[in-house]
Formats: structure tokens, C-alpha cells, sequence
């Protein structure tokens, strides 16, 4: 069990090259690399020199699901789609006088170079939210008010490979 000072991917042991080798080894699937739980209390953005980004506070625990390495801290930082997800809860929850609930891996998708020289990172984050997240967003809110959608029938084709 380790005790960083925050759980990021690379506190938890992930290197850039470890991540695009283990999206690479798996595509075109998304595959979780980091289980990460606990309860979040508060939130502050900052800024670095690759952008803005959130720092979350509280009781949170992390698994790298490559070795199997824990850790506990206080304090979390997430890829910004991981962000994204979890915002809008402890916003709400801050705003009440509570603590937010997450559960949710992160994942990894290869996203194969453009061309032999590439330097651009081979894989992309995304979360997979392991509960379900309590509570409203806006979003949510918006579709309710928004009229029901009309599905639309996909073209189905034979197996001599004409549409019907």
C-alpha cells in the first residue's frame, strides 16, 4: 500500500509509453487501467503549463489494474474526460454542505499515428463510472424538458451484401 501525496496516473506508476503499449495490446477495445473510489469534499481548478485542471479533496483510494499496486491520499487529479464526469457531483454536493460518492475506472484507447514519425501520445483516456452518480446534472435536467427522441431503423444487408 502506498500513501502519495495525490493519486494521478503517474503517481500509481503509469508511464506514457507503459499506457500506449497496454491500448495497443488491446484494441480497438477501451481497457481500464486505474480503479479509483472514495469520497470527494471539495474541489479547486488550477492551472499548469499544459492548461487548466481540478484538484479533488478528500478520502480516495486508487488500484493500477496492470500491477496491482493501491495507494490512499487526499487529494486527486484525473485526466480531464475523468474531470468532466465527476465535476458536476461534487459541485452539487459542495454546494449542499456534503461529500460526493465516486466509483470509476480510467481507461485507455489506441489511437494508432498518423504517419511512422508520429510523436503524438498513442492512446486516449476515457472513464468508465463504476456507480451510479446521485443527483442531477444540467444536462440530464435540459433532456427532460427537450421532446422524446425518434429512433431512426438502420439498413440492414444481406449476406450477398445488398440492402433490402
Amino acid at each position: 500500500m502506498q500513501y502519495p501525496k495525490k493519486i494521478t496516473p503517474q503517481t500509481m506508476g503509469f508511464t506514457t509509453r507503459q499506457l500506449e503499449g497496454v491500448a495497443e495490446a488491446n484494441a480497438p477495445k477501451a481497457v481500464s487501467v486505474l480503479r479509483v473510489w472514495g469520497t470527494v469534499s471539495k474541489q479547486e481548478t488550477a492551472m499548469s503549463t499544459f492548461g487548466p485542471y481540478r484538484k479533488f479533496s478528500g478520502s480516495i483510494a486508487a488500484i493500477n489494474l496492470v500491477n496491482g499496486d493501491e495507494a490512499r491520499s487526499q487529494l486527486l487529479l484525473l485526466p480531464a474526460v475523468a474531470e468532466a464526469a465527476i465535476a458536476p457531483l461534487v459541485e452539487k454536493a459542495v454546494k449542499e454542505g456534503s461529500s460526493a460518492q465516486i466509483a470509476l475506472e480510467v481507461t485507455v484507447t489506441y489511437n494508432a499515428p498518423k504517419t511512422a514519425n508520429s510523436t503524438y501520445t498513442k492512446f486516449s483516456y476515457g472513464v468508465k463510472p463504476l456507480i451510479d452518480f446521485k443527483g442531477e446534472d444540467a444536462l440530464s435536467a435540459m433532456a427532460k424538458e427537450l421532446p422524446a427522441p425518434v429512433m431512426v431503423k438502420a439498413i440492414e444487408e444481406k449476406a450477398n451484401g445488398k440492402r433490402k
